[in-house]
């Protein structure tokens, strides 16, 4: 049999940042010994004075369009504990993608300060590895380890916390609603109804081109309200309302085979206070009036102006058996498409790019304009200027900038971007109002919060029918 060997071309380079001065990958070398299937790698390596690296290998079979084979039989400078300097590392390719061919090769080196991997999990699934098999080129992102300030997320000490467990409250503390008592938090569950190990993400934020293709298919078949884009390029969808995203995360489902997750009817369980398995009176609230538990989810979002009742604030029961929940008419174990969620860390994880601890992905310096230590290499990685003047005027093509650790393009900047978290808001007045969250500001600016900037601050609300150039989407699927 002939031995089918792997050519490289046109090597590229990923520099991961993971502090006030990131880790710098340069010069990056590689070419395959002839008559051999082991591939020579030579790059230099800038780090903070005294500092390490865990330095990580993928492979792209397709000029950089994916990055689906982690490079893991590599011997020389990779994995943990590198110093800076100029370094080579051989990979075997016979091991990690034997009998496959290619004449469009690219590696991509990964720096991250510490001994962890950068938690970049592959994009595409082209020659095995990467998002796994059914998510496309969508990137997979681990969803554990997770880390966020608790008094970001919940309350608590200003002490980082691996919210992608279940947490339990040690309480009680005495202050009513305060997640005491022994309670656990399970932010897993909130978003699929069980368990959850990795975000399927959109590498970029939803393009114009995207957007058309599905709008035109849902046109055909049964959605109303889903217009085309102005024009069919790689610019952010924008000036789309709450409601239409929605709408075409479920008509991008339904075109590529999916169970969709958004549907007309709240599920009108609230609390099952007995643990039997079914909702009784007193643990469901009832929507519909008509006297018994209603389980919703039946009748896809396709048409009508909005979802009623979605995000709806409710409580049933009386003391101590008293709960408080938003109604949802989202089917969490739908393997669709959704918008991120916000409240349960979707959108922040994400944003990290595996860089845990730190309160931006390319460490604790702050955006230019917002106090602190101001980040040099701002304008590389985010398409904005601190509020209220911008630099900018208009969004630009969602491929354009340097993407996060895990393969992400402007989780921070260009267009802000809907979460899935709308619920009902009291104005102050007695007048209900249905806000959704905005995450990650705009090329008008990054909110970033009061006190203590970081990017679980960087968050506003616009209501759900609202429509701006600054605010478009991503999607994502969770695989449990």
């Amino acid at each position: 049999m002939k031995t089918r060997l792997l050519l490289l071309s046109m090597i590229c380079a990923f520099a991961y940042a993971a502090n006030a001065a990131p880790p710098a990958v340069t010069f990056i070398q590689a070419g395959q010994r002839a008559g051999t299937k082991l591939v020579d790698i030579n790059y230099t390596l800038a780090l903070d004075p005294g500092q390490k690296a865990f330095v990580e290998l993928w492979f792209s079979p397709d000029n950089g369009l994916t990055y689906p084979v982690r490079c893991m039989a590599v011997t020389g400078d990779a994995d943990a504990n590198v110093t800076a300097g100029s370094k080579t590392a051989v990979w075997n390719a016979e091991n990690d993608w034997d009998h496959q061919f290619t004449n469009n090769g690219r590696i991509r080196v990964i720096a991250t300060y510490g001994d962890q991997s950068s938690g970049f999990a592959g994009s595409g699934s082209s020659g095995g590895g990467g998002s796994g098999s059914g998510y496309g080129n969508l990137n997979a992102v681990p969803w554990s380890p997770y880390f966020a300030q608790a008094s970001s997320m919940g309350g608590g000490p200003p002490a980082w916390q691996n919210k992608a467990v279940p947490i339990t409250d040690p309480g009680p503390d005495g202050i009513p609603g305060n997640g005491d008592d022994g309670m656990t938090m399970n932010l897993a569950q909130e978003i699929t109804g069980s368990t959850l190990s990795k975000i399927h993400a959109d590498p970029t934020e939803v393009t114009n081109a995207q957007w058309n293709e599905v709008a035109s298919w849902g046109r055909a078949n049964d959605y109303t309200n889903l217009q085309d884009a102005p024009a069919n390029d790689d610019n952010p969808r924008a000036n789309v309302t709450f409601w239409d995203a929605l709408r075409w995360c479920n008509a991008r489902s339904e075109k590529e085979g999916l169970t969709p997750a958004y549907y007309m009817e709240a599920n009108e369980g609230v609390h099952d206070i007995n643990q039997n398995g079914s909702f009784e009176t007193g643990e469901y609230f009832d929507l519909d009036g008509n006297g018994q538990y209603s389980p919703g989810l039946a009748t896809v979002f396709r048409t009508g102006a909005n979802i009623p009742n979605y995000g709806k604030s409710v409580t049933v029961g009386s003391h101590p058996n008293e709960y408080w929940a938003v109604m949802s008419p989202i089917k969490k174990d739908a393997n669709g498409y959704r918008l991120p969620t916000f409240h349960s860390g979707v959108f922040p994880k994400l944003a990290t790019g595996g860089n845990h601890q730190k309160k931006w992905p390319w460490g604790d310096d702050n955006p230019p304009g917002v106090g602190g230590t101001a980040y040099a290499d701002f304008a590389q990685h985010v398409r904005a200027t601190a509020p209220p003047a911008s630099s900018f005027s208009s969004p630009s093509p969602a491929t354009s900038r340097q993407a996060n650790g895990y393969g992400l393009k402007d989780m921070l900047g260009n267009v802000a971007e809907w979460a899935e978290d709308g619920s009902e808001m009291d104005d102050g007045f007695g007048n209900m109002t249905f806000d959704v969250p905005v995450y990650g500001g705009s090329y008008l600016g990054i909110p970033a919060g009061a006190g203590d900037p970081n990017l679980w601050e960087a968050l506003s609300s616009s209501p759900g029918s609202t429509t701006s150039p600054a605010i478009g989407l991503r999607c994502v699927r969770y695989e449990p």
